[in-house]
């Protein structure tokens, strides 16, 4: 209940009208399900309505006096941390609520399960997001938002079949994470209900459409698999081990080792050594590549991956001497052994390592290959070539179907198909090869295109809305005199992007200008301040007895001297006639 005096708690002191008690109503999160569990910040939005107070209230008078750590600001807001994620802060807020409010500290209001195994950067949106339709079916209900849709990958609403959204239908405002005043369901600038009726239809390409639902599904199946129980490093690191050695079983299948599907290979090793945390964005594009189930992949289940080849284009593996010298060297021993003749381009194809790389780590072999081959078409005649060599008709209609066939198919996959190298197709064939060339490259703008489509376009600003900005920006410039006002924070006041610096480019500049001019006269403030406690230093201590050296006047004064204040130390020291001759040792 609320009371109408003055309250105290743990030695601070809360003001009426907004007072919280030190007990807190004994509120309980949704914890319907994984995908359907409630946020810890949907949480703590209830708990302050249900107190009458605003978020900036809850947070900066109950909960941040009792972080552990000094902190000059609030730090729910400054900047809005990753409570949902985990981390300290995150971790000390859901200690505080069991202590206040009898929350379980097993209740998964973040992705803690997660803690051991995905990193923290860019695993959760730095704005609010809901689905607008999960929001309405809510109505009538308790309102609250979703944990899954901070996740920055949830892009879909599986239910619904609409696309997560993240800025207000009527204002176009992004919402903070951890605004000062808002309460679930509802934009914190003009208070518009978020939700709505109806199906919206994507705009989103079929194809593309397919990927970012498949990454939704994964992600829905995954929380609610981890619901109440925490992923294991070591079984995830087992089942990329295994599709790491699977895919390079076969020299031929090497392009679908780890590094081509988007971790580096240092990084594998590293994270295989148990130091730092994959991408959440890395394993759900593994997933969609090789067609995995992101659990099977987590829980190191039975694994049977396919790849998409319309999806995902491979990058070629290069040579590492240290783990590759031994499989090439016995390779090109079997070869020099044999009586059959081996063109050296099947070699590089076979081995996916370039003549250059060949002929430099294996001199020896490669001479006696090439010896071999020169001493076979001696006897033999260039017939002996025919062998190696596919049929060149055969080839030309592969090529042909390739070219009219609406598929992406980059050249050295084409090579590696028919064994044959790069450098042969170039030759024989180069006006085809030039031309499916050409065509991979406009499939792949077109594709890049319809990427671009995805994002979210710039909204466009009628003139009167422009008019009452402008309005509010020569405000806010007439307001920068004792402290500036940043770029950054002018946007975020305005509810606006960075790309809105194009609209008002010469006001924004002459609040850059003038930001220029009040940290100038604040920086000149605080020398003149510093320099005159330096003055009384000086005399304080040759008062005292004691020689006013370097030492002691940044005892005395609790801070270093920059080349400027020493020269002003000097001369203040030759004003009052102070010399150190003068002191006794």
């Amino acid at each position: 209940m609320i009371n109408n005096k003055l309250e105290t708690y743990d030695n601070f002191l809360i003001e009426p009208p907004e007072i919280i008690s030190y007990s807190l109503y004994n509120i309980k999160p949704i914890t319907i399900c994984g995908k359907d569990g409630e946020s810890l910040t949907s949480f703590l939005f209830r708990l302050a309505n249900a107190h009458c107070v605003s978020l900036g209230k809850l947070t900066g008078y109950l909960l941040a006096p009792q972080l552990s750590g000094k902190y000059s600001k609030n730090p729910y807001r400054f900047p809005p941390p990753h409570i949902n994620g985990y981390g300290n802060i995150s971790r000390q807020t859901l200690d505080i609520l069991e202590k206040l409010n009898g929350l379980s500290c097993n209740t998964p209001l973040t992705l803690k399960n997660f803690e051991t195994v995905f990193s923290i950067r860019n695993l959760l949106r730095k704005h609010r997001a809901w689905c607008a339709l999960c929001l309405e079916d809510m109505r009538g209900e308790i309102i609250y938002e979703k944990l899954i849709w901070y996740i920055t990958k949830y892009d879909v609403c599986i239910i619904h079949q609409v696309k997560i959204e993240d800025t207000c239908s009527k204002c176009e405002r992004q919402q903070e994470s951890i605004p000062l005043k808002a309460q679930n369901g509802h934009c914190q600038f003009c208070n518009n209900w978020l939700g709505r009726k109806g199906k919206k239809t994507s705009n989103i390409d079929v194809i593309e459409d397919k990927e970012i639902i498949y990454k939704s599904k994964q992600i829905e199946e995954m929380v609610n698999y981890f619901y109440k129980r925490s992923a294991n490093k070591k079984k995830l690191i087992s089942s990329l081990k295994k599709i790491d050695e699977q895919s390079k079983y076969e020299m031929q299948r090497r392009e679908l080792c780890l590094f081509n599907l988007g971790i580096v290979n240092e990084t594998f090793i590293n994270y295989c050594k148990g130091s730092g945390r994959l991408s959440l964005d890395i394993l759900l594009e593994i997933c969609w590549n090789l067609k995995v189930s992101i659990v099977k992949l987590m829980e190191d289940k039975h694994i049977d991956f396919s790849l998409d080849n319309e999806s995902f284009i491979a990058r070629k593996r290069s040579y590492k001497n240290e783990t590759d010298y031994l499989k090439v060297k016995k390779y090109l021993e079997d070869i020099v052994r044999s009586n059959e003749f081996t063109h050296l381009s099947a070699i590089e194809v076979k081995m996916n390592i370039t003549s250059v790389t060949l002929r430099k780590r294996f001199p020896k072999l490669m001479r006696k290959i090439i010896n071999k081959n020169n001493s076979l078409r001696k006897k033999y005649g260039k017939k002996i070539e025919q062998g190696f060599k596919s049929d060149h008709i055969e080839i030309l209609n592969y090529l042909n179907r390739l070219f009219h066939s609406s598929k992406l198919t980059p050249i050295n996959h084409i090579a590696s198909e028919l064994g044959v190298s790069h450098t042969f197709l170039t030759k024989k064939f180069p006006d085809l090869i030039e031309s499916i060339h050409q065509k991979n490259q406009s499939l792949m703008e077109r594709r890049a295109i319809k990427k671009s489509n995805r994002v979210s376009k710039f909204h466009k600003i009628e003139k009167e809305e422009l008019k009452n900005i402008e309005v509010r920006l020569l405000e806010i410039l007439e307001s920068i005199i004792e402290e500036p006002k940043f770029i950054n924070d002018v946007l975020k006041e305005i509810g606006k992007s960075r790309a809105f610096v194009k609209y008002f480019p010469d006001i924004f500049n002459k609040i850059v200008e003038k930001n220029k001019e009040v940290g100038a006269r604040n920086r000149e403030q605080v020398l003149q301040q510093r320099k005159k406690l330096i003055k009384e230093a000086v005399i304080h201590l040759h008062s005292t007895g004691v020689y006013p050296g370097i030492k002691p006047v940044e005892r005395h004064i609790g801070f270093q001297l920059d080349k400027n204040l020493l020269e002003f130390r000097r001369n203040a020291l030759a004003e009052l006639n102070i010399e150190k001759k003068m002191f006794p040792k």
